[in-house]
């Protein structure tokens, strides 16, 4: 059944700085995180782009980079949004943070025989040169993958214009999939933690409705965290093929153990997109 990664579920109702940093310090003690073993610490939310409306449901919220980089001292942030990443950064609040815009900086050839579809990418230099990447992801139904969680969150790694490029040569959901978890195997965050305060269900990831949850999700394994996710969102983990090709090559298992304020997964019912009903 492979080794049981745990995945921590801790209540957080709200994004009130009091209570976030509560929860990401209990985040903290129930995976038994090292504070100080790393040295250059890179935090990669998900900043899709700036929306006049539900933009809590869509992005990550500022408040969880803020907390982390209080346990990380000196951390970095950095994001690469679908189009207009600096615009979008300083209207959602994360220019405060200093971050870097992935498309500006220098980048290294990832060459991979082991991949489906990328075979040959690049990457922002500092991805390879962090020795910690925290992958701060949103909770959010999708149109294509059914659910866009941790796997799907270093999507953003892919700088600027590329993304679109590799949208359309990469088809449908099974190599879109392929291609997501191509992405993930040469990042490997060692910390995944989920917002899902406020998640979006219906025809996400930024056309969906607002679903008020209360809860952080963290694991080490970004494969058990997306199983999780799936589990509360209402989708059998193998139907999510992400996760099903992710533990098909054997970087994580369904064999989950859950710990923190929630023993068991509960099945909150999202709405699902309409063409996971079609």
């Amino acid at each position: 059944m492979g080794k049981k990664e745990k995945v921590a579920i801790v209540k957080c109702k709200s994004y009130n700085k009091k209570e976030v940093d509560k929860a990401i310090k209990k985040i903290l003690k129930l995976l038994d995180f090292p504070l100080n073993k790393y040295r250059k610490v890179l935090i990669k939310p998900n900043v899709v782009g700036y929306y006049k409306e539900n933009l809590e449901a869509i992005i990550t919220h500022p408040s969880i980079v803020r907390a982390l980089r209080i346990f990380f001292k000196n951390a970095t942030v950095g994001e690469s949004s679908f189009t207009d990443t600096e615009n979008n950064l300083r209207k959602t609040g994360y220019w405060k943070f200093k971050p870097l815009v992935f498309e500006e900086q220098k980048f290294v050839k990832i060459n991979d025989k082991k991949a489906k579809i990328l075979k040959h990418f690049y990457f922002p230099k500092i991805i390879k040169e962090s020795d910690l990447i925290i992958n701060v992801s949103k909770l959010k139904t999708h149109t294509l993958t059914k659910l866009t969680g941790a796997i799907k969150n270093l999507y953003g790694c892919i700088p600027g214009g590329v993304k679109q490029l590799y949208h359309r040569n990469a088809k449908g959901e099974k190599k879109f999939s392929n291609l997501l978890v191509d992405i993930y195997q040469n990042i490997k965050p060692e910390l995944n933690i989920m917002d899902v305060v406020i998640a979006m269900e219906g025809e996400g990831p930024s056309a969906g409705k607002p679903k008020h949850v209360g809860l952080l999700l963290a694991s080490k394994n970004a494969v058990a965290l997306d199983i999780a996710a799936s589990k509360l969102i209402g989708y059998k983990p193998r139907s999510i093929l992400t996760t099903k090709e992710a533990v098909k090559r054997n970087l994580g298992s369904y064999n989950i153990e859950i710990i923190g304020d929630i023993k068991k997964i509960p099945n909150l019912k999202f709405e699902k997109p309409s063409s996971f009903k079609r």
